[in-house]
């Protein structure tokens, strides 16, 4: 009955550490851990916006540091609050299933998210916010989550994730957050197409890595 249920709800027996008080108090205490060092560094460089916010024409005349700093610079508290919430859920849930993808995942997004950014596909000068990255975390962990649960509730964190993609795309605008600066979903697009890059490559690589050990 229990693993009937178990199986109903989106959550294989087979990965027993999923569900239980003890699971969701030690996620919920890594979140907060998460959560308060990002905001740190976010309530740093809110100090100097100016200085480290992404701005086209200085990062062309050298001042690369913006490439980094940028993602952590917000227009507002709304902002600031619902990214900071979003990137440290994101990461808390993708180490839950695979951790190694972690550090990639985020790389990934931050360098996609910067070319497009650069590139004369973008029709803005300035950018700030973690909005565009978290969507690399979040959508490599959606996809692990659908791997493992292969159920329709399994798979709609996923869809969600997609829908609101083009819903954002086509309306041109966020959901939840307030500002006054013009919203760019294009950057979360990159940062979804980085998330699954990884994901594809580590899963290829995993499966390489198998074969090679079962052949020898």
């Amino acid at each position: 009955m229990k693993n009937d249920l178990v199986k109903t709800l989106g959550l294989s027996p087979t990965i027993p550490r999923l569900y239980g008080g003890g699971f969701f108090l030690s996620r919920l205490l890594r979140f907060a851990q998460v959560a308060c060092g990002i905001s740190v560094i976010v309530f740093i460089c809110q100090q100097y916006f100016d200085l480290l916010v992404f701005d086209k024409t200085a990062v062309t005349q050298g001042e690369y540091w913006r490439l980094l700093s940028g993602h952590f610079t917000h227009s507002s508290f709304s902002h600031a609050f619902w990214d900071i919430v979003a990137f440290s859920a994101s990461l808390v849930w993708l180490a839950t299933y695979s951790a190694r993808v972690i550090i990639p995942a985020v790389v990934a997004g931050v360098l996609l998210v910067n070319i497009l950014l650069l590139s004369t596909w973008s029709p803005i000068n300035y950018y700030c916010g973690l909005s565009g990255i978290l969507f690399s975390p979040l959508i490599a962990a959606a996809y692990l989550h659908a791997k493992h649960h292969k159920n329709i509730i399994g798979m709609m964190p996923l869809l969600l994730i997609v829908i609101k993609l083009i819903a954002d795309l086509i309306t041109q605008e966020t959901v939840f957050v307030n500002t006054q600066w013009q919203a760019y979903p294009e950057s979360h697009l990159m940062g979804a197409v980085a998330g699954l890059f990884v994901v594809g490559v580590i899963e290829r690589l995993n499966t390489l890595t198998a074969r090679i050990t079962v052949k020898y």
